[in-house]
């Protein structure tokens, strides 16, 4: 069964934020192969050739400083501390494993942390190099926080006025604009950065990023294209241009391009994990799940897990899916749980029928997430359907609490009560519809059913006055919709039958408007020929159609 309440793309966004990217962490370090194969985002290769490379020189500064870029790269903030903490041991005057360590604790929000190994990194900054500058802003700009934008901004200005037509300036500055939202400055930027050297490939993705940003897709699409065209194989372009259409919803182009981008990496595994998140995010969730399986075989990672663990449950396999978000949850740091995972547990649950463990799940995700009460009213509806209602009851009556309740969900509020046969509940819910819908007559027309199972020997007659406004409300429409026919009859069978017996019963003048009106919706009714027959040789005329 699908889940309905997870957006895919906020998704896909949160799992694979814009990171300090092509433009910062950007250290000369004497291994070009390495850095290749980071900027290809071939991030397991560049890793290969690091251990290799460190297993002939241990103690290599700059060999560290490239592990904790990759790592940091990959969002794996906990080993690329590691890295860049065991950098800053054995090369104590290299200013970038001070930079990747200040760039790690702005992730994690530690400004203090962070400021003090950027400061670090410019007491070693002797002859005000722009590279080292533009690393720490860079550094600073991995949060939209104030007190890390402003001191980026501060430093970005300051190589302004150093090199005024510096690319990796220009790009800097396009972030911090975009952090405080002036998408136009940005973009102005990005472009200057082409300006000054047009193969310069960064500055042609953060202008396609930001168009797409902005749901241009054309225009971030036409980016894309010129950077394709400076560097055919350059690979992340690929990557971007599979998101842009995936945005747009052209599935099947944005998996080509997706495609293409993990060909063109070599069978990376890091790239080869995207591309399958990539399918998560369009809904190919088979596809999904068989590619992260067995990539697993080898390697195994907190996002892998995750994933796996949603496609199971997509896929109706929540004994799986529990297993793998089981082994998530039991690695996972509290901070970065995002509100969905709980959502996929709350499914898991669900699925197993153990509805009060599901709820349990849901409210940590709205807890985490409060704008996500809607889940409820679709999870209530997906367990009505799977009929079980008692579950769905439980899932609207949360939903209810603070939700903004549609008629559609309030509908089906009602009916998990009623099928639940909890008549009294459902009352009160239908009781709700008829305030609030006066359009409807759906409302009226369950509550006379649920009096009339209140009432079987029709003893005080209790649904009278909700059938009676059933048929005033569909007799006076000029064409009764076809699939309201039914309802109508329903309505007219029990007037009929309440007027015919009234003073004694065979009571057919008041009676006759109903249940001609019963025959010309359903000719055959035994009822209604019975006591129209009755009614005739009694010399009763019956109504004509229509009427």
């Amino acid at each position: 069964m699908k889940i309905k309440v997870l957006n895919k793309l906020a998704f896909f966004a949160a799992m694979f934020v814009l990171l300090i990217g092509q433009s910062g962490l950007r250290a000369q370090t004497s291994f070009p192969s390495i850095e290749k194969a980071m900027d290809q985002e071939e991030y397991g290769q560049a890793l290969k050739l690091i251990e290799e490379k460190l297993a002939a020189d241990p103690k290599n500064e700059r060999l560290y400083y490239l592990r904790g870029k990759s790592y940091f790269a990959q969002d794996a903030f906990a080993n690329a501390k590691a890295a860049f903490s065991t950098g800053k041991k054995y090369g104590a005057r290299y200013p970038w494993n001070f930079i990747g360590a200040g760039a790690v604790a702005v992730k994690e929000n530690n400004f203090a942390e962070a400021k003090e190994n950027f400061d670090k990194a410019t007491e070693m900054n002797k002859t005000n190099d722009t590279e080292i500058m533009i690393g720490i802003a860079n550094g600073y700009l991995g949060s939209t926080d104030r007190q890390f934008t402003d001191a980026a901004e501060k430093i970005l200005y300051q190589v302004k006025s150093l090199d005024k037509d510096n690319k990796f300036a220009y790009v800097a500055l396009g972030d911090l604009y975009l952090a405080q939202g002036v998408k136009e400055l940005a973009l102005d930027n990005y472009e200057n950065a082409v300006k000054v050297d047009p193969n310069f490939l960064t500055g042609y993705l953060r202008a396609g990023q930001l168009q797409v940003k902005m749901e241009k897709y054309n225009e971030g699409a036409d980016y894309f294209r010129k950077a394709m065209k400076v560097d055919p194989n350059y690979a992340p372009v690929y990557k971007e241009m599979g998101e842009l259409w995936y945005k747009a919803g052209k599935l099947e182009t944005a998996k080509e391009n997706y495609k293409k981008y993990v060909e063109m990496t070599k069978g990376d595994l890091s790239a080869e994990i995207r591309y399958y998140n990539f399918l998560f995010a369009t809904s190919d969730y088979e596809s999904a799940l068989k590619g992260l399986e067995a990539i697993s075989k080898d390697t195994i990672s907190l996002v892998m897990l995750r994933v796996m663990g949603y496609c199971s449950i997509e896929l109706n396999q929540p004994e799986k899916g529990k297993g793998y978000l089981d082994k998530y949850f039991a690695q996972v740091k509290p901070k970065y749980i995002l509100a969905s995972d709980y959502e996929y547990m709350g499914k898991a649950y669900q699925q197993l029928k153990e509805d009060d463990k599901a709820l349990a799940e849901f409210e940590k995700a709205i807890a985490l997430d409060p704008t996500r009460v809607e889940i409820y009213g679709n999870l209530g509806e997906s367990a009505f359907k799977n009929k079980d209602y008692e579950g769905a009851a439980k899932f609207y009556a949360k939903f209810a609490e603070s939700g903004d309740l549609k008629f559609k969900d309030w509908f089906y509020y009602a009916n998990s009560y009623y099928y639940d046969k909890k008549y009294e509940d459902a009352d009160a819910i239908y009781a709700k519809i008829e305030e609030k819908y006066t359009n409807t007559h759906i409302g009226s027309l369950f509550r006379g059913r649920i009096a009339a199972t209140n009432d079987p020997d029709n003893k005080e007659w209790l649904a009278k006055p909700f059938y009676e406004k059933v048929w005033n409300s569909l007799i006076e429409k000029e064409n009764v919709p076809e699939r309201e026919l039914k309802d109508l009859k329903e309505a007219a069978q029990y007037l009929g039958f309440y007027y015919y017996s009234q003073n004694g019963g065979e009571q057919c003048e008041p009676s006759l408007p109903y249940w001609a009106k019963v025959l010309e919706l359903d000719p055959e009714n035994e009822g209604a020929l019975q006591i129209i027959d009755f009614c005739k040789k009694k010399g009763f005329t019956i109504p004509a159609k229509g009427q």
